[in-house]
């Protein structure tokens, strides 16, 4: 697998690693091949790039820094703490050191 900047250069690719929402949930399966909308569907989403399958090296895997996990923990706490500080409130900090401290 490589990782590839989301743009129409992907139509017709595989993705090689399911692509989960803030909240954990998958929203694109390994192994979906990319179309036009779904590509538009990604960068509406914020998605900067995602894995594809490598024609060249197919048994190349990539290992993420971030288990996915942390990784969807740390998107819900950074978005609540986020959402927390556009209404005033307070910010849980422990709540933040501890993800902090999982991803290190």
């Amino acid at each position: 697998m490589r990782i590839a900047t989301v743009s129409s250069a992907l139509v017709g690719k595989k993705l090689a690693k399911t692509i989960f929402t803030a909240d954990g949930k998958a929203l694109l399966s390994a192994g979906v091949t990319l179309t036009p909308a779904l590509i538009e569907s990604l960068r509406r989403r914020g998605f900067q790039s995602v894995y594809i399958q490598n024609e060249l090296l197919p048994d190349l895997v990539v290992d993420d820094a971030v288990n996915e996990e942390t990784r969807i923990k740390a998107t819900a706490i950074v978005k609540q703490t986020m959402d927390d500080l556009a209404v005033g409130r307070r910010v849980n900090l422990s709540r933040v050191s501890k993800v902090v401290d999982s991803i290190i």
